[in-house]
């Protein structure tokens, strides 16, 4: 028998995992972003999320996802749209850069750029 197991390109193994960033700019809410070897994303912005014990119409919660494709130093998001919920009026992440100093994504904002930390 046989077993397959899944190799990482070097390039990308840094970026893969969780990723929050904080607010950042004109974006006042936190967006969490995983990131996974098979090209594949899952992200969330917490625009205005619901509080506990509240009933609320709308979760206050964006959640999409998608594919990623990596060239040099620059990740470009593509979503699936039937994978989206919430207002079509928020903007959604669509490139980051890799920071090398900080070992960690950014995407850049009116307020130069918005860093990325490991949960």
């Amino acid at each position: 028998t046989t077993t397959a197991t899944a190799t990482v390109d070097p390039s990308t193994a840094p970026w893969l995992g969780e990723w929050r960033s904080n607010s950042c700019g004109k974006r006042r809410y936190t967006r969490l972003l995983t990131l996974t070897a098979d090209g594949q994303f899952s992200a969330q912005d917490r625009v205005s999320p619901c509080p506990p014990k509240v009933a609320c119409v709308w979760s206050g919660i964006i959640d999409y996802s998608g594919s990623w494709r990596l060239e040099g130093n620059t990740m470009t998001l593509t979503h699936d749209p039937a994978k989206s919920s919430g207002p079509k009026t928020i903007p959604l992440l669509t490139t980051l850069t890799w920071s090398a100093g900080d070992k960690a994504p950014s995407e850049a904002s009116d307020a130069g750029r918005c860093l990325y930390a490991r949960p």
